[in-house]
C-alpha cells in the first residue's frame, strides 16, 4: 500500500477542505467538455437513458433519411392514415471511480508542507485526466474511420490531410448530423452555453504543425468579430471545422507502417494518431457538475476509528460516478493519421 510518510516528506499543513475541485480538472478536459450530458440521478437507478425521437424516414443502416413524398400526398375529402413517431434509446451503466491519497500521523504533526492542499489539487487534476480518458476511449471507438493514406491503421504513415478531415466531414453530412451549438459551461454548476455552430475535431498537440499545414487553417488569433474559440486549447479552425487539441489524446504507438515516411515513432513503426471528428449529440455522458457530481472527503489522522484505532494514517480523496456511451455512429468519424517528426 502507498502512502506519504515522514520518509517523504519534509513539511505538512492542516488537511484543508477539498473544494473547487471542478475548477481544477477543467483545464485537463477537452472532449468532456462536449457531448449531450445528464446529470447525475439521485436515488433513482445506476442506468442513463439517452433517448432521441428519430426523423421520418430514418435509415437505420446508413444513418440518412429516405422520404418517398407521394406517401404523403393528401387526397381530397379524406382523413391520411396516421403514423407513429419512433424512438432511439440508448442506455449507460453508472460506474464509480476514485481517488486516494493517504498520509501518516507523524506527517500530520511535524511537517509544515501544503500537502493536504497539494493533494486536494492533485486530486482534481487526476478527476479529469480519469473522466477525460473515459470519454475517450469510448468515443475513439467508434465504427466510421477513415484513413490519411491506405485502408488500414497497418499502413498510416501519412499525416492528416484536408481530403480526409472532409471524407470525415462527408461522412457527418451523409449521417444528417449537426453541427455542435452548445457545450458544457465552465464552473460547477450544471449546465450548458451556446458556441457558433462547427463540427469540431479532437486530436493530439503533436499534430498541430500538421494543421497549421493545411490550406485553409486559420488561426484562433485571427477569427475577428464575434467569433471566439470553443475551448482554451482551440488552435484554429479549416472550414466547417474547430480544431482542439489535447496532450491526453494518445497515439497507438508503432501501430502503422514500418516504412517512417518523416513520421513520428517510438521502436520501429509509424504511431499512429486518432482525430475524432464530432456533431451534435454523437455521444453522451454524466459530467463532472453539479452538488452531486463528486464527493470529496478528508480524514485526519487523529479521527479514531475501528480501521484506524492508534491514529496513525490519514486520507484525502475524492470519489465521482459517471459514464460515456456513443450515441449515434453516424454523428461521429475517426480519422486515422501519423503525425510529421520535426
Amino acid at each position: 500500500m502507498q502512502y506519504y510518510n515522514d520518509a517523504n516528506a519534509s513539511t505538512l499543513n492542516q488537511y484543508f477542505v477539498i473544494q473547487e475541485l471542478i475548477e481544477h480538472a477543467e483545464p485537463i478536459m477537452a472532449v468532456s467538455k462536449f457531448g449531450d450530458t445528464k446529470p447525475l440521478p439521485q436515488n433513482k437507478t445506476d442506468t442513463i437513458l439517452f433517448s432521441r425521437a428519430l426523423p421520418i424516414g430514418y435509415d437505420s443502416t446508413t444513418g440518412g433519411i429516405n422520404v418517398t413524398p407521394t406517401s404523403y400526398q393528401l387526397s381530397e375529402g379524406q382523413t391520411p392514415t396516421p403514423i407513429t413517431i419512433s424512438y432511439q434509446d440508448v442506455t449507460a451503466t453508472l460506474q464509480k471511480y476514485g481517488v486516494l491519497y493517504k498520509t501518516t500521523e507523524k506527517t500530520e504533526l511535524m511537517n509544515e508542507r501544503n500537502i493536504p492542499e497539494d493533494m486536494r489539487e492533485t486530486a482534481a487534476e487526476g478527476v479529469g485526466s480519469i473522466k477525460e480518458m473515459i470519454v475517450w476511449n469510448q468515443i475513439k471507438g467508434g465504427t466510421q474511420v477513415v484513413y490519411s493514406n491506405g485502408s488500414t491503421r497497418a499502413g498510416i504513415n501519412t499525416a492528416i490531410t484536408l481530403n480526409s478531415l472532409e471524407k470525415a466531414r462527408e461522412t457527418l453530412l451523409a449521417g444528417h448530423a449537426k453541427p455542435v451549438t452548445r457545450m458544457v459551461k465552465a464552473g460547477s454548476e450544471y449546465g450548458s452555453q451556446g458556441i457558433l455552430p462547427a463540427f469540431i475535431a479532437f486530436g493530439h498537440t503533436d499534430a498541430e504543425h500538421d494543421y497549421r499545414g493545411l490550406a485553409g487553417f486559420k488561426d484562433v488569433v485571427d477569427y475577428g468579430g464575434s467569433a471566439k474559440p470553443v475551448h482554451e486549447m482551440e488552435i484554429g479552425s479549416i472550414p466547417r471545422f474547430r480544431v482542439v487539441l489535447t496532450p491526453m489524446l494518445k497515439p497507438w504507438a508503432s501501430a502503422g507502417s514500418a516504412t517512417l515516411n518523416g513520421m513520428k515513432y517510438t521502436t520501429s513503426n509509424v504511431n499512429v494518431y486518432a482525430t475524432i471528428v464530432i456533431g451534435a449529440k454523437a455521444y453522451g455522458h454524466v459530467p463532472l457538475k453539479g452538488r452531486d457530481s463528486m464527493t470529496p472527503f478528508v480524514l485526519p489522522a487523529s479521527q479514531r476509528n475501528h480501521a484506524n484505532p492508534s491514529a496513525q494514517f490519514g486520507y484525502v480523496g475524492v470519489d465521482f460516478y459517471t459514464t460515456c456511451v456513443r450515441l449515434n455512429e453516424f454523428f461521429m468519424c475517426r480519422i486515422e493519421h501519423a503525425t510529421t517528426s520535426l
